[in-house]
């Protein structure tokens, strides 16, 4: 088996741990040589230095809470955050996730991730927006931080994942040769794996096949609007999720809550299966697992969790 199959295959396996499928994504860098591909991997694992220079899908809109007191009395309360100027709108609102791959893997055991705001910020809410609910000066914010969930975190694995996927599919369709013989006149070139690099796992958008049908996956961004069940389902119709898979989304969304995305027992994710193993019938087990997760991509879209 060679390396692109194997990464396929393990990135395709949700039990396997994410931080072990980017290792062999170092190792297929390193066949390579290319710089591009091992920089991105290194940092998805490590984490990223600077928050402002994340990939889209690590950038999340979400909201804040904080716990503020008067010396006896002792709150929690939910942020609105439209109440900020818009300059400091962003940071009460927008949830940089930096961390790498393993601390995000801990991390999910946990009901959330905290992100605490910077003290200029703090002290702009204590001193403008919180002296307008209680008596001036007798509350103090001890804490605040953006929120965020569970399922949010899960959203973020299940992209990169799902980036990763995509890539592999690419490399080994224009590259048909590669896995079997890895030489350099079967390789991609350097400029070519830049390519697939920058548009695939640091962009929004690939072609990727599975068996005898395809999943176009164009700019999902763009395309899926954030709690607009019309643009979700017009481009699962497009990438051939059938009408009655798409009837039965309208009646499950209704009924589903975002952490239960992160619940494989809940009703949309068994429909996420269903409709995975519809669009890859005839397909193998990997195949199907490719779909799903990529189903599970465009509706994690709809509920916000990976749009920035």
């Amino acid at each position: 088996m060679g390396l692109l199959q194997d990464i396929r295959d393990v990135a395709a396996d949700p039990s396997v741990p994410l931080d072990h499928v980017l290792m062999k994504c170092l190792v297929l860098a390193d066949q390579l040589g290319n710089e591009l591909l091992m920089s991105w991997a290194l940092l998805e694992l490590n984490g990223f230095p600077a928050p402002q220079e994340l990939p889209d899908y690590r950038i999340l809109h979400s909201h804040s809470e904080a716990d503020v007191t008067n010396g006896v009395r002792y709150e929690r309360l939910v942020v609105p955050t439209d109440a900020f100027p818009e300059q400091l709108r962003d940071a009460a609102s927008v949830a940089r996730i930096a961390q790498g791959v393993g601390s995000l893997q801990s991390l999910n055991r946990r009901e959330t991730l905290r992100l605490s705001w910077p003290d200029s910020l703090k002290r702009y809410f204590e001193e403008n927006l919180l002296a307008s609910e209680y008596e001036p000066n007798s509350y103090r914010v001890r804490d605040a931080w953006v929120v965020v969930s569970l399922g949010m975190i899960d959203g973020v694995l299940s992209a990169i994942r799902g980036r990763v996927l995509q890539f592999v599919f690419q490399v080994r369709k224009d590259h048909p040769e590669y896995d079997e013989s890895p030489t350099s006149s079967n390789a991609p070139t350097n400029s070519q794996v830049n390519h697939y690099t920058n548009l695939i796992l640091m962009g929004t958008g690939s072609t990727a096949s599975f068996g005898t049908g395809s999943l176009f996956v164009s700019n999902i961004e763009q395309q899926i609007v954030a709690g607009d069940l019309a643009s979700l389902k017009a481009f699962l119709g497009s990438q051939g999720v059938g009408e009655h898979d798409l009837d039965a989304l309208e009646k499950v969304v209704a009924d589903t809550a975002p952490e239960d995305l992160g619940d494989e027992q809940s009703a949309i994710r068994r429909w996420i299966d269903r409709a995975g193993d519809t669009v890859s019938a005839g397909g193998k087990d990997l195949v199907k697992t490719a779909a799903r997760e990529l189903i599970l991509l465009s509706v994690r879209y709809y509920f916000g969790q990976s749009t920035a």
